[in-house]
């Protein structure tokens, strides 16, 4: 079931477009540095849950 778009939206939004807020570089984060052993942590830190 497919309903009617919103008055005044775009019915057909573009596709893979990413706005600007949504790269990292513009939150200060690098897009091409290496992990850190920080990052390698976190991936690592999963509840026993996820697998």
């Amino acid at each position: 079931m497919r309903t009617e778009p919103a008055p005044g939206s775009d019915p057909t939004p573009s596709s893979g477009e990413r706005a600007t807020e949504d790269d990292p570089a513009a939150w200060g984060d690098a897009t091409s540095s290496p992990d850190t052993a920080n990052d390698a942590r976190l991936r690592a830190d999963k509840p026993p849950h996820w697998g």
